[in-house]
């Protein structure tokens, strides 16, 4: 199944509709293709689910957890024109990079500090998670799980995602180098349990899907979005 017959299954919309939205996500295709060349970031096809969740549910505020050089940033201002960002991160790296143009937008907010302590309850559409601290994004998620409806996690791939990892205690998830990245333990744990195994799940409230392109992005959405 291609990436795009998998989407058009997840949200249960025709493939012609998909179709469209990716001639019209391929009108970035060349800004993002140079952007995402700068640091480990989004492929393309990461990049179209994420746009298709968001285009399809007229997202207006994403909040995106760990901003590190931008690179994602810049594809939500960019695809997502009007779209406001509030990014989260302990360091303020964005526009460090030389060969990515400054940030410069009125729609991104970002907040430097821990997210434990800097967390600011908005009405946000979706939130992006990509820190990686186990406690941290298994706490947000549960805590934002009744409040918002998509919640989208990166390195959830096979490149990032140990399945064996559950196994450790949550007292002890902290090194990635060996346990690899929490993100799809999270949406396991607190979402859809068979996401854990299969690369599609589905429940009585949630449902989530792994695109597992280069370093994989993986999307829950509340099941009363389908067909609306």
């Amino acid at each position: 199944m291609t990436c795009k017959e998998s989407l058009s299954k997840f949200f249960e919309i025709d493939s012609s509709k998909v179709d469209y939205y990716y001639e019209e996500f391929s009108k970035f295709s060349s800004y993002l293709k140079k952007t995402f060349k700068q640091d480990k970031s989004l492929s393309m096809q990461e990049a179209f689910a994420l746009y298709l969740v968001s285009t399809l549910y007229d997202v207006k505020h994403v909040a995106e957890i760990g901003v590190r050089y931008g690179i994602s940033t810049r594809f939500w201002l960019a695809a997502l024109p009007g779209c406001a960002v509030t990014g989260y991160d302990l360091k303020k790296l964005y526009n460090k990079r030389k060969k990515l143009k400054p940030i410069k937008s009125p729609n991104f907010n970002f907040i430097q500090g821990d997210v434990n302590k800097t967390w600011r309850e908005s009405k946000y559409d979706l939130i992006f998670y990509d820190a990686h601290p186990y406690d941290l994004t298994y706490k947000l998620a549960t805590e934002m799980k009744d409040k918002v409806k998509i919640h989208c996690f990166h390195d959830v791939g096979s490149l990032c995602f140990k399945k064996e990892s559950s196994n450790i205690p949550r007292e002890e998830r902290i090194e990635i180098d060996v346990a690899g990245h929490w993100e799809r333990h999270v949406m396991a744990e607190v979402f859809t349990p068979c996401i854990k195994d299969e690369i599609f799940a589905v429940n009585d409230e949630w449902r989530s899907i792994i695109i597992d392109d280069k370093y994989g992005v993986g999307i829950t959405i509340n099941n009363s979005l389908i067909g609306n």
